[in-house]
């Protein structure tokens, strides 16, 4: 219960390794609406089985539950 191992305690942007803390407001609010654009824009290209670019790929990858390939 203190120290959950699930997929959300195992994301990019959770976890006990806190190098970097989230930004404030509204960098914040930004930066989600990139890891959601990249996570939409990626799954269109894979779905097309398409690669998506690299950008996409690292901003996806910051997804919980994410498994490095």
């Amino acid at each position: 219960m203190l120290e959950p191992k699930d997929r959300w305690s195992a994301s990019g942007l959770v976890g006990i390794d806190r190098r970097l803390a989230l930004p404030p407001e509204p960098f914040r609010y930004l930066g989600a609406r990139l890891v959601r654009g990249a996570i939409r824009r990626k799954n269109d290209i894979e779905i097309r089985n398409g690669n998506p670019d690299v950008l996409t790929r690292f901003l996806a990858q910051l997804t919980p539950g994410h498994r490095k390939q």
